[in-house]
């Protein structure tokens, strides 16, 4: 599961932008970026990657591995893969 560190975040949006499935929203006062949609994650890493201050962690690309898994067993598109 993706871990945001709040002392690191600094709100600056980027990996929000970044996100394929909008997982991620800026909330708080000073906002700071949030796991808002866990459900719609499927731990890319793209906002991992585009953090300039390395406040997220996770166990990149797990997810998107099982979606393309997925897709080539059943033959079917997920639809949700945009990794």
């Amino acid at each position: 599961m993706l871990k945001i560190s709040e002392s690191l975040c600094k709100g600056c949006g980027q990996c929000i932008s970044v996100c394929p499935h909008q997982a991620l929203a800026l909330e708080g006062n000073p906002a700071k970026s949030k796991l808002t949609a866990p459900e719609r994650c499927m731990e890319c890493g793209a906002c991992g990657l585009n953090c300039q201050r390395s406040a997220i962690a996770g166990n990149f690309g797990v997810g998107c591995f099982a979606c393309m898994t997925k897709e080539t067993l059943t033959g079917k598109s997920a639809g949700s893969c945009a990794c």
